[in-house]
């Protein structure tokens, strides 16, 4: 069988300070069946004007974690992050896990082993009434929307890059007229502040226009977030 379905599995999503997260994921790695992705973000730039390219950014450039792990070494995960990247300190970064409802793993896929590990009591504050917010538009919108978030209460976006595909990739040279540069900005929200954040965001980009772009919301099961705003 190439595929298996699991259950009980989350995802755990790490924004790091880039320093910290060679140190972060040496960590998680170092337990048998852990793996990770990697990339990088850039900051929350807002450079409205040319003087503003000497202030240092809202959001500085993160790296970002993602492992997958069964829901009984969640925990132990988060909490090995938020020690060793030292997301307790202001403005650091933050820790989130998603429950998966449905996950295929191929059969190269390294798993945990067992659950003979027992999690630990979780000393950090981590909360339950959270949720992130993914929105996905053209690089020239990205701190329009990072200004509405920010205006809204939320933090300075997670901004990393991604290109798009669409109808005018089967059009063969006609697609230069395509832009293929997209950006997907990543804010972390309380639930009693997510609509009003997520309704600015939309409104800003003006995803209602074809084209503009896309976003959409998703709960976190529990998390901590320490982001300059």
């Amino acid at each position: 069988m190439m595929f298996k379905n699991d259950h009980k599995l989350s995802t755990v999503t790490a924004v790091l300070p880039t320093a910290a997260s060679r140190e972060v994921a040496d960590a998680v790695t170092a337990d048998k069946g852990t793996n990770a992705l990697v990339w990088q973000a850039r900051g929350t730039l807002l450079h409205d004007h040319w003087l503003r390219r000497w202030v240092p950014p809202i959001s500085p450039a993160k790296s970002l974690l993602q492992m997958i792990v069964p829901d009984s070494q969640v925990d132990r995960l988060v909490s090995t992050v938020v020690e060793r990247g030292r997301l307790n300190y202001q403005a650091t970064g933050a820790v989130f896990s998603t429950p998966c409802e449905h996950v295929y793993l191929g059969t190269e896929f390294h798993t945990w082993p067992g659950e003979e590990s027992a999690s630990p009591s979780n000393e950090h504050a981590l909360h339950e009434n959270l949720s992130v917010i993914y929105c996905i538009v053209g690089h020239q919108l990205s701190d329009r929307v990072s200004r509405a978030a920010i205006n809204a209460g939320a933090h300075g976006p997670i901004v990393y890059y991604s290109e798009g595909r669409g109808l005018r990739d089967r059009l063969g040279w006609l697609r230069i007229t395509k832009e293929h540069e997209k950006e997907v900005l990543m804010v972390i929200c309380d639930e009693n502040d997510v609509e009003d954040v997520f309704d600015a965001m939309a409104k800003a980009g003006e995803l209602h226009l074809p084209g503009h772009g896309f976003m959409y919301r998703l709960s976190i099961d529990k998390g901590m977030f320490n982001l300059p705003s």
